[in-house]
């Protein structure tokens, strides 16, 4: 029954389901307002879901919840362990480009075992209101330390979002990414906008970069990455150090895509008739 409810995909495929589980639910409607919950347990392990919609107010909230949930034992040749999560949503509106939508995300990933590793430890913090979102993106895990914060504005006029912040370390060997310890620290400063008047333009900076391998220490120059592309055209760049590249373009993107699949279609082309 609970696979049957999985699109057919290579998930489906993947998936197993224990022999032993419970499955509890109930749901209320009562003036335009619905309240429901569900719990699935899995020996020690439990996952919850509860919320309310209020359809008349357009108010909402839910709560997820995985207590020791074995993910293990549903994804059994991913190299899954327990699961301990919990997030918490509530908010009023679904347009976020309207002033008066309000949106609140809490989360917490106290433990998410992969490959006998324990990579919990990661908390977000979001809010969305009068169209302007602030958040903070935190990690203490002893593999990856890091503090980002989130800022941003969104109208009909035009998009902008923000994140900045320091990754205190990180060790890819202790993510389980690599069999050699490589890691290191740096800032980031990254940053996106887009208006119907000058595109989209992105900007990405890492700076205070310092790398550690099995050859040692070393100190990377401040980098930068920008694009932009808009009706005057499309502009790419790489900054680090003395070095400086930029890669001019007078088209727009979706121009440059279309030449670049006219150009891969001429080359397959060229290819068959070989």
């Amino acid at each position: 029954f609970l696979r049957a409810l999985l699109p057919d995909t290579a998930l489906q495929r993947r998936i197993a389901i224990p022999g032993r589980i419970t499955l509890r639910g109930d749901g209320r409607w009562q003036q335009r307002r619905i309240t429901a919950s569900a719990a699935l347990g899995v020996g020690t392990g439990r996952l919850s879901l509860s919320g309310t919609f209020d359809a008349a107010r357009k108010e909402y909230e839910a709560v997820l919840r995985c207590d020791s949930f074995p993910l293990g034992r549903f994804l059994p040749a991913d190299s899954l362990g327990r699961l301990d999560l919990n997030i918490e949503a509530d908010g009023r509106g679904f347009d976020p480009l309207d002033e008066t939508m309000r949106a609140t995300l809490r989360s917490d990933l106290a433990r998410a075992e992969y490959r006998g590793r324990d990579l919990g430890g990661i908390s977000l913090e979001a809010r969305l209101e009068e169209c302007r979102l602030a958040g903070l993106l935190a990690s203490h895990n002893k593999a990856l330390r890091l503090a980002w914060r989130l800022d941003g504005a969104l109208s009909q006029a035009g998009q902008r979002l923000r994140i900045a912040g320091d990754v205190a370390s990180f060790d890819l060997a202790a993510l389980g990414l690599t069999p050699d310890s490589i890691g290191g620290r740096f800032r980031l400063d990254a940053s996106a906008a887009r208006s119907e008047a000058d595109g989209l333009s992105a900007r990405i900076s890492f700076d205070s970069i310092r790398l550690h391998g099995p050859a040692g220490e070393s100190d990377i120059r401040p980098t930068q990455l920008t694009f932009a592309t808009g009706p005057a055209g499309t502009r790419s760049g790489i900054r680090s150090g003395d070095l400086s590249m930029v890669f001019d373009s007078p088209s727009p993107l979706d121009s440059l895509t279309a030449a670049l699949a006219r150009s891969a279609d001429t080359l397959r082309r060229g290819l068959r008739t070989e």
